[in-house]
Parts: structure tokens; sequence; C-alpha cells
């Protein structure tokens, strides 16, 4: 992921907010992730953190997440199942479940 941001016209400080430059959503998910890993927080709030991003960026950003899971507290909110880290504990809210934990365990990981 270091070398996907840094191949960004500035970097690191590559804007990304709505008046940054054109980036695709793959690009400003890692970028922004890149930024939440290296401000050195203890806890990192993910809400959807592949939606809307190609195969490759999703790879990408699962790796990342992967190598910080055991440093830092990762909360993340999203549907997708596949945006959980194997190895998490996971709690699901909703209405057929409004508060189940389990670890997560994936086949073909």
């Amino acid at each position: 992921m270091h070398y996907s941001v840094m191949s960004l016209p500035e970097g690191y400080d590559t804007k990304v907010g709505e008046a940054g430059v054109k980036l695709s959503s793959g690009e400003k998910q890692k970028i922004a992730l890149a930024r939440a890993i290296l401000k050195g927080a203890p806890v990192i709030l993910l809400d959807e953190v592949t939606k809307s991003t190609d195969q490759e960026s999703k790879i990408s950003i699962q790796e990342a997440i992967k190598g910080i899971k055991d440093k830092k507290t990762i909360i993340t909110v999203t549907h997708q199942m596949n945006e959980i880290v194997e190895g998490s504990n996971v709690v699901f809210l909703g209405k057929r479940a409004p508060l189940e934990m389990e670890k997560a365990v994936f086949e073909n990981s």
C-alpha cells in the first residue's frame, strides 16, 4: 500500500476530499487508511473501508489491515463479511441477531 500512496502526485500529502484531486475510490481509501495507520492512534475506525473499490484495492487494503491488526484496535463497520479479517472478534447487530459475538474464521483464507 505504501508504494501505491507514494505513486500519487503528492504522496501522503495528496488531497482526498471533495475539493481534492481526482482520485479513484480505491486510491482515496488507501491514502486515508495509510494516514490513519501512520498517525499512531491506538484505535482505528473503518466504515465500509472497501466500498466502491476494485479488487486490487480491496486486497491491498485487507493486507494493510492484517499487518496492523495485532498492534491496534480496529473497529470495522460493514455489511460485507469479507471485509472482516480472520481471527477478529465479530459483533453482529441487527433485527435477527440483536447482539451476537464470535471469532471470525473463514474457509479458503
